[in-house]
């Protein structure tokens, strides 16, 4: 279990850092276009939905990528509210980059692009790994945010994800008091990547702090 939240926790770091990403929120388009991903919403994608038989599909869910001839395809709902497709888009791009989608056939992986957790492993793999790259726990930390209105505002991401992002942090926090009175040192920044993430934030960090 640890290895799996662990696994998305540093992808999601990786690409914030292989990206070069500097400050929130994350502009997720750009990074799903960067890793390779096509964009494309269910009223544009039409005519290909329908020729793969996947109108029907598209109704049950807020996004899903498919690989097709050696390309990856996010689809997604445009008429959700920006920061439920935001979260989609990077649920989506969580299942690409956690090797949920085999890339020499033509396959679909549905998403839900909801911030609650699902029962199969890969959707709560794809979620955590979603949470941790709009919203990483170390700059929020950096920062000193308290609250959901906090991080929906950085983020851009839904109340209820903000809510759920909180509740983790909190934790964190609470770790992060018990750290410094048993060892004499926190528990953020212990992984060298997060190190990395928190340098490559720190200017914006200062900025709102």
């Amino acid at each position: 279990m640890y290895y799996d939240y662990r696994r998305s926790r540093d992808m999601a770091w990786d690409i914030l850092l292989r990206e070069q990403v500097l400050e929130l929120p994350v502009k997720i388009s750009c990074l799903c276009e960067h890793e390779g991903a096509l964009l494309i919403n269910y009223e544009r994608g039409a005519e290909i939905l329908r020729s793969l038989s996947l109108l029907d599909h598209s109704q049950k869910t807020d996004g899903f990528t498919l690989s097709l001839d050696g390309r990856y395809i996010i689809f997604y709902r445009s008429t959700c509210p920006a920061p439920r497709i935001r979260f989609t888009l990077a649920h989506e791009l969580g299942h690409i980059r956690l090797g949920h989608i085999p890339h020499s056939k033509n396959s679909v992986t549905i998403g839900s692009g909801k911030a609650e957790m699902d029962d199969s492993p890969m959707e709560r793999a794809a979620n955590l790994f979603a949470s941790r790259l709009l919203a990483p726990s170390c700059v929020l930390w950096g920062i000193g945010v308290s609250t959901a209105d906090e991080i929906m505002d950085l983020c851009g991401i839904s109340r209820q994800a903000a809510e759920f992002r909180l509740s983790r942090l909190l934790k964190l926090y609470e770790r992060e008091e018990q750290f410094q009175t048993k060892h004499g040192h926190g528990c953020f920044l212990q992984s060298p990547l997060e190190r990395q993430v928190y340098e490559q934030f720190r200017p914006y960090i200062k900025r709102n702090r």
